[in-house]
């Protein structure tokens, strides 16, 4: 990444540039790793008391939804999360293919490409069987970020009533917070990383 003069920490590159360098970034991303979830990687970093952005510098807002989700789901939390966050970016304009590039790399590198292709063609919108296939190819997530040996292919079965009206109220709401807070004007954030002891050296 490269900042002019005056930018005060800007990426001023032309959008199709910064668009072609993420997807590198991700092919990368995919073969040499490693990953780690954003979550697993905050976890290691000291902060101070309170955090580095404390909850009492905020304004709290309410979005209540009045229909409540299902307590219960069949399918594991962190697939659904990756469900609802991945068709959110599809519902807001992002294509299936952007929105799930990591599941699908992780597809690749379990052996499983063909289905990954499969279950990508079935995302569109958010009916059932779009979001049975979201679900499913979350599945693949783990072998992106922690590498194959880590992916068990029986660990997502096909998402029942409750895990799909779920998925789908999820991201209705998260399309409701764009709607009153957006737009959108970035997406596709990395945690950085550098690799050493290779012959890459690449910032990363």
């Amino acid at each position: 990444m490269m900042f002019e003069p005056g930018s005060f920490g800007f990426d001023l590159r032309p959008s199709e540039l910064m668009e072609r360098s993420d997807s590198e970034e991700a092919a990368y991303d995919a073969e040499h790793g490693p990953r780690f979830p954003v979550a697993l990687r905050i976890r290691r970093v000291a902060q101070p008391d309170g955090g580095w952005l404390p909850v009492s510098a905020f304004d709290a807002a309410s979005l209540g939804d009045p229909v409540p989700l299902f307590s219960v789901e069949n399918v594991p939390a962190d697939v659904v999360g990756l469900a609802v966050d991945y068709l959110t970016r599809v519902c807001s304009g992002s294509s299936a293919r952007d929105a799930f590039r990591i599941p699908l790399a992780g597809a690749v590198l379990a052996g499983r490409a063909d289905d990954g292709e499969r279950l990508l063609s079935m995302v569109s919108g958010l009916s059932d069987r779009s979001v049975a296939a979201a679900c499913r190819l979350c599945g693949y997530d783990a072998a992106s970020r922690r590498g194959p040996s880590r992916w068990d292919p029986d660990r997502v079965p096909d998402p029942d009533y409750a895990t799909l009206r779920n998925v789908r109220r999820m991201v209705g709401r998260s399309l409701r917070f764009i709607d009153l807070v957006g737009p959108v004007v970035w997406g596709g954030v990395h945690v950085r990383w550098r690799v050493y002891g290779s012959d890459h050296g690449r910032e990363r």
